[in-house]
């Protein structure tokens, strides 16, 4: 194809005015409908519709330790934060079944409360994590069970404890985050 050509046709497929135009078609990612999304956003806000019903015919008390609460099969499940609200709760099913009745359209629902054996969150990571002394304070224990003749078993322990927990302190800041 000579080179006249080529460009004949180049032009011809990129003038708008061209009948050979072929328009972009490039969408961007987020203009896409993801219907699995989609479908998770809707079971997340009925669930949050669920637990505002659930605790809507519910005393303040009570209805601030209900915690989840979601329907499968024919149960509405209830998930609270301890045993005792747990079996309070079960007093209050029928004001939850009336509720709820509306969100959920299905006969002969019954409820179901269970306890969540752990709070899950990062608030649970921090009470987890330990709290060493200052080195100011190891070094006053140090002092001590150098000073300390009398029990050297005692004294040989606490002087471990200390070392330890000094080791265990350099690594931790040495730590590149």
């Amino acid at each position: 194809m000579p080179s006249g050509a080529v460009d004949r046709k180049f032009r011809l497929l990129h003038d708008a005015k061209s009948p050979m135009h072929k328009p972009v078609s490039f969408k961007k990612a987020l203009t896409f409908t993801n219907r699995l999304f989609d479908y998770f956003d809707g079971q997340a806000k009925h669930q949050q519709l669920l637990l505002q019903a659930t605790r809507k015919n519910l005393p303040d008390h009570l209805a601030a330790h209900v915690l989840h609460s979601l329907v499968a099969d024919n149960k509405l499940l209830i998930y609270t934060d301890s045993a005792n609200w747990a079996s309070q709760l079960r007093f209050y099913d029928r004001a939850i079944i009336s509720s709820v009745g509306a969100l959920v359209k299905k006969s002969g629902l019954s409820v179901q409360v269970k306890t969540l054996s752990k709070p899950v969150g990062p608030s649970q990571a921090q009470a987890e994590r330990a709290n060493p002394p200052s080195p100011e304070n190891l070094a006053k224990m140090q002092t001590f069970c150098l000073a300390k003749e009398s029990d050297n078993d005692l004294a040989a322990a606490l002087l471990k404890l200390t070392n330890t927990i000094k080791h265990k302190h350099c690594e931790e800041t040495s730590k590149p985050t």
